[in-house]
């Protein structure tokens, strides 16, 4: 009947079915892009809210600078008070320590090398250590 099946057919019938292919077509085409607008529309509901929070934390960090700048200027009027209420005595005292500490360093250091050459001339030549080293 395949042969005689195209013949007998009327010409509305191959038109209904080209049709319902195309609408089935259309209809999996329509899905496939209701999904991908699904998709693209959480996808950009993700992104707008994670701007929102950003853009909150940067409002929030801005502030908290603002509050921090404003207690180091307190804190830095502050410092300049306390500086002109020392003077310079506190320099002259730190500048004295640090004197003597050099002082003493370099004594330290002058004593060690005499202790050094006190060694030095107190030890015996190489030969002699040589000779007592064979002995014992």
């Amino acid at each position: 009947m395949g042969f005689w099946a195209d013949f007998i057919e009327a010409p509305w019938t191959k038109e209904i079915r080209l049709l319902t292919t195309k609408v089935q077509q259309l209809e999996n085409l329509n899905q496939i892009y209701a999904d991908m607008n699904k998709k693209l529309t959480s996808d950009l509901n993700k992104t707008r809210t994670d701007l929102r929070q950003s853009e909150q934390s940067e409002v929030t960090l801005r502030s908290l600078k603002g509050l921090i700048e404003a207690e180091l200027d307190a804190k830095d009027r502050l410092l300049a008070l306390v500086e002109k209420g020392l003077g310079t005595d506190v320099e002259e005292k730190v500048q004295g320590e640090i004197d003597e500490l050099l002082e003493e360093r370099a004594q330290a250091q002058s004593l060690g090398r005499k202790h050094q050459l006190s060694q030095i001339e107190n030890t015996p030549p190489l030969s002699k250590r040589r000779k007592m080293a064979k002995r014992a």
